[in-house]
């Protein structure tokens, strides 16, 4: 077997170059769990900022736990970053995914070769009959000795 390059189309039933398929995209799905993972990050951050008191003097800004608010604090503050990250991540895997063309099973095609390449083919020069010989992997003819 050998690979070469060539250049052409398939043609459908209706002898129009392409075949007529579905689009199939999973981005919008993707962008949309990333969009609520977001949403909820925020109520997350903003769990954290309801118990924390920003205190503003002229030496700068400090912000304080309430008392009796550290568990929601951290709460906030934890699940806020993990669904940072998780939109993060959605948003990576958005990025990767490409749309593909759903083509039926079955269907009849016409390929069109429209410039081929040259494929050099060489004889083996072995010990069996007409050149072929038993080892050689590029004959097309497997050569099997006599029996006597």
């Amino acid at each position: 077997m050998t690979a070469r390059p060539i250049k052409g189309y398939v043609a459908g039933e209706d002898g129009k170059a392409g075949l007529r398929g579905r689009l199939v995209s999973k981005q919008g799905q993707l962008l949309a769990n990333a969009l609520l993972a977001g949403v909820a990050s925020g109520i997350g951050h903003a769990l954290q900022q309801s118990s924390t008191t920003i205190s503003v003097s002229p030496l700068g800004s400090t912000g304080t736990l309430e008392p009796g608010k550290q568990f929601q604090a951290g709460m906030g503050s934890g699940v806020g970053k993990a669904l940072d990250r998780l939109a993060q991540y959605y948003i990576s895997l958005a990025e990767k995914v490409f749309p593909v063309i759903e083509v039926d099973a079955g269907r009849m095609v016409d390929v069109v070769v429209t410039q081929a390449s040259r494929c050099k083919v060489s004889r083996c020069r072995g010990p069996g009959p007409r050149g072929l010989s038993p080892a050689c992997r590029a004959c097309t003819t497997a050569y099997e000795e006599p029996r006597r």
